[in-house]
């Protein structure tokens, strides 16, 4: 930490430098070097990249619902967008698959029951509830996870603190908007019209199929 006279304390440019070459670590190998100043569309992949490509260059720091086909481009349009959310700093990017964040859940509360000390899962609902901080939320195949009552339960939380608290939120799945409705159904009734509601509202979709 450096002090600045009349503006208190901020962090040094090594520790900035250092955090800032932790979250890119975060990016798979695969999309390492995509970059949304550098990205080429290719309309063999979709015919709709050349478009969502120029929507995402206008406005980083919007929320997307990016569905489609394998292989269409969506995972690597959600890297390139945490890539510029790491560079620009105006909010605490976070980016997991769902499987993964669920994955963390249940290790937290297993070490839990154990009465191991738990390693708290670095994004929840209550964090989102809570922070001061702003974050951008960047989940990657949501679909992918089995639809639990639990997994419907922690999706729906955890989306409704992102959508009341005004954070950031980019999400990628294989299906449509309504059959991502039927998947979280599946586990109950009452969630996936509810869901998919926070995953559109303020959000920007496009579907890729």
């Amino acid at each position: 930490m450096e002090v600045v006279p009349g503006r208190g304390a901020r962090a040094c440019e090594c520790l900035t430098s250092s955090i800032r070459q932790y979250l890119l670590g975060r990016i798979p190998e695969r999309f390492a070097g995509c970059s949304l100043a550098a990205f080429e569309p290719d309309a063999r992949r979709h015919p709709m990249q050349a478009e969502i490509l120029t929507a995402l260059r206008a406005d980083p720091g919007a929320n997307y619902f990016l569905s489609g086909s394998f292989g269409t481009g969506k995972t690597q349009f959600l890297w390139m967008l945490y890539r510029q959310a790491v560079e620009g700093r105006e909010r605490h990017p976070v980016a997991y698959t769902l499987i993964g964040l669920l994955n963390e859940y249940r290790s937290a509360f297993d070490n839990a029951d154990r009465r191991m000390d738990p390693a708290r899962p670095k994004l929840t609902a209550d964090v989102l509830r809570n922070s001061s901080t702003k974050y951008a939320v960047f989940l990657d195949d949501i679909d992918k996870a089995r639809p639990t009552e639990y997994v419907a339960e922690q999706v729906f939380d955890l989306l409704d603190a992102i959508y009341a608290h005004g954070h950031q939120l980019v999400v990628t799945t294989n299906l449509p908007a309504v059959e991502l409705i039927d998947h979280f159904e599946r586990a109950d009734e009452r969630y996936g019209g509810a869901i998919v509601r926070r995953l559109l509202t303020n959000s920007t979709k496009f579907e890729m199929f």
